[in-house]
């Protein structure tokens, strides 16, 4: 009974030690199981994020990667260029730029160019049509397109001004230029606009200067030799805007100013020596004709023009007697030339004869002066030419100091005329190229007749100073 027992309990705890155990195995199987999903998830996690890093390696960047700058290597050292070949360089560089200017104005057609255009269509085209047959002498002038041109009356110098701030003077004389350079003169911090020569009994040739910053005028004595003085005189136009018009009487007393934007011109006095002189405003005068398109003073300071957009009238300039001291005495409207509207005017030395050129067709007329106008008698047309530059307007008209020529030009055309017979004797196409043309001023810049009347000088943007002859 009692071994019954003993088995009994012997059997009872191998069966709670086998149940034990099964318990056991179960239980870590389940617990290795679950590892096993941890570590499967991990290791998937970790998968997707190399891919992922992967493939963003293997994408193309937007920004092509900077290349590393090169490694500069002591033992090499650059040559600096000799004179001549930084000069060359400079040249060549010039010229280039020159070309592509060239080619963007042959390209541009502005309201200026289809204005002056005229009977040609408008555009460039007829400013390229080379006739040449009157040229005398080239050269090259200046850093920058040239903007003005002027001849002394004693045939010795021309002087150019360009916005490379110098004036040079050059020798009228073929021989003496070829000997000798021009002579340079710096305008410091600003640049001349034009140009314009007159003779003073006391201070002998001066050269008057329109600044463009300082909004001046300065007159200048031509020096014996080349070279100018300093300013004797420096002072305002009197302008609203920039001054488009300046004339000089042929003694350098009186200076004639104007613009294009306002209808105001402004009469000044100048007087003094070599030394100092000065200025005064003697009247300014407001026409109210909607627009100047020219004004001169002839030489005397008698007679001074203005075309506008109504009529062409002209002004007495009134001085008192010597023996009363020769003071300003006023201006007042002399005369008018009826109904003939020009687009520039010139009066002869003496002030007898007046030269328009027609703004609407062109053509040159010339009128006698020498009439009664105190009792309303109106100025005499003379002759009337043929249209000149091919029916362009007009925007220069210059005679020549024997008074036997008158030379007209637009942009880029001269037109010669007999001041006699009102004949046209000869013309001028192209006389510059289009290097350094805008649309608007240029190509031709400035003209002048030679002090011998043998000829014109001209300036163009392409650099360029240009003699033709007469005729």
């Amino acid at each position: 009974m009692i071994l019954l027992q003993i088995l009994g309990v012997a059997f009872a705890g191998l069966l709670l030690w086998a149940t034990w155990s099964a318990y056991k195995f179960v239980a870590s199987l389940f617990s290795r199981s679950q590892n096993d999903s941890d570590d499967e998830d991990e290791i998937a996690a970790a998968m997707k994020q190399i891919n992922a890093k992967q493939k963003k390696e293997t994408k193309p960047k937007n920004r092509r990667a900077r290349s590393p700058p090169p490694e500069k290597n002591p033992s090499t050292t650059t040559k600096p260029l000799s004179k001549a070949e930084q000069k060359a360089l400079k040249r060549e560089a010039e010229r280039k730029e020159a070309e592509q200017q060239a080619a963007l104005a042959a390209k541009k057609n502005t309201k200026a160019a289809a204005k002056k255009g005229g009977g040609s269509g408008g555009g460039t085209g007829w400013m390229t049509q080379e006739d040449h047959t009157l040229l005398r002498e080239s050269w090259k002038a200046h850093k920058k397109p040239i903007l003005s041109l002027a001849c002394s009356p004693d045939g010795q110098w021309i002087a150019t001004c360009s916005a490379d701030r110098t004036i040079l003077l050059h020798h009228q004389s073929s021989d003496k230029r070829k000997q000798s350079s021009a002579v340079q003169v710096n305008t410091q911090f600003d640049h001349a606009t034009q140009l314009r020569f007159s003779s003073d009994p006391q201070a002998g040739i001066v050269l008057a200067c329109v600044l463009a910053e300082a909004e001046k005028v300065s007159l200048r004595a031509l020096q014996k030799g080349g070279g100018l003085s300093e300013p004797l005189v420096e002072f305002e136009s009197k302008q609203k805007y920039q001054t488009d018009f300046l004339r000089l009487s042929g003694n350098g007393r009186t200076a004639l100013t104007g613009d294009v934007d306002t209808t105001v011109l402004n009469l000044h006095g100048v007087s003094g020596g070599t030394t100092e002189a000065t200025h005064r405003v003697l009247t300014t005068i407001d026409t109210k004709k909607v627009v100047h398109y020219d004004i001169d003073i002839c030489a005397s300071g008698r007679f001074m023009a203005v075309v506008s957009w109504t009529d062409c009238r002209i002004w007495e300039v009134k001085w008192a007697h010597a023996k009363a001291g020769g003071g300003f005495e006023g201006a007042k409207p002399a005369m008018h030339l009826g109904d003939h509207k020009g687009s520039v005017v010139r009066f002869n030395a003496d002030g007898t004869r007046v030269v328009i050129v027609g703004k609407n067709d062109a053509k040159c007329r010339m009128f006698d002066l020498d009439v009664r106008y105190q009792l309303s008698e109106n100025p005499k047309l003379l002759w009337e030419s043929e249209p000149t530059l091919e029916g362009r307007e007009a925007s220069v008209l210059e005679i020549s100091p024997d008074e036997q020529t008158a030379v007209i030009a637009d942009h880029n055309t001269l037109t010669f005329v007999d001041l006699e017979a009102g004949q046209v004797t000869g013309s001028v196409k192209a006389a510059h190229t289009l290097a350094g043309y805008d649309g608007s001023a240029g190509p031709r810049t400035g003209l002048a007749w030679l002090s011998d009347s043998s000829g014109v000088a001209t300036s163009g943007t392409d650099r360029q100073v240009r003699i033709w002859n007469r005729p």
